[in-house]
């Protein structure tokens, strides 16, 4: 049973990353982590100037 759910999660991931690819026009897995990474680290600088210092 809880390899099945396992199954699950891993099958919703790779659907919710295949949608995603499609909307950024990505084609690799790889392209999507740096898509990824380079948001994140705009928005962890963005929200260092927010903060009060």
């Amino acid at each position: 049973m809880a390899r099945l759910n396992c199954l699950k999660q891993q099958q919703d991931l790779l659907k919710t990353c295949g949608a995603k690819m499609l909307c950024c026009g990505l084609k690799t897995l790889n392209e999507l982590e740096e898509v990824e990474e380079r948001e994140r680290q705009e928005a962890d600088a963005h929200a260092h100037l927010a903060s009060p210092s």
